[in-house]
């Protein structure tokens, strides 16, 4: 069973901080100074939970006009099960019962096929960041 849910103990901080380390810092090489930059403590942080582990994150930031999604990441193994389908619409759907009308994020461009499949549209030039190609992606909540 895949379920979802906010961080709020230690434990559950330390497992979504561990596999951002796995995922963005192992895996695409991104400095441990640019992954973890002192954000999340003013952010919400999601996590998915297949048979009670760990396989998926997500940190959200709340500014005044729009929430900002970032740090949204799979386990290798588990990607391309629609797992990350479903984290991302629940956590939509959290933000939208909070009153949130805008989300966006800073795709990797090779992610940007799978937001655009969940109805975000890029606006801006592709950048790098983490010497990785990202461009800026948002949605109207509904």
């Amino acid at each position: 069973m895949f379920t979802i849910r906010l961080c709020i103990t230690q434990q559950e901080i330390f497992d979504h901080l561990k596999i951002r380390h796995d995922v963005f810092v192992i895996e695409q090489c991104v400095s441990m100074a640019e992954e973890f930059d002192f954000l999340d403590r003013d952010a919400l942080l999601f996590s998915g939970y297949l048979d009670g582990n760990m396989i998926a994150t997500a940190r959200v930031i709340l500014k005044k006009d729009y929430a900002k999604l970032g740090r949204f990441a799979v386990l290798k193994n588990f990607r391309r099960k629609g797992y990350g389908a479903t984290f991302l619409k629940t956590i939509e759907n959290h933000l939208t019962s909070q009153g949130i009308s805008e989300i966006r994020l800073s795709s990797q461009m090779h992610a940007k096929p799978f937001y655009e499949r969940m109805g975000y549209v890029s606006f801006g030039d592709v950048y790098i960041d983490a010497n990785i190609p990202h461009i800026d992606m948002k949605k109207k909540a509904k």
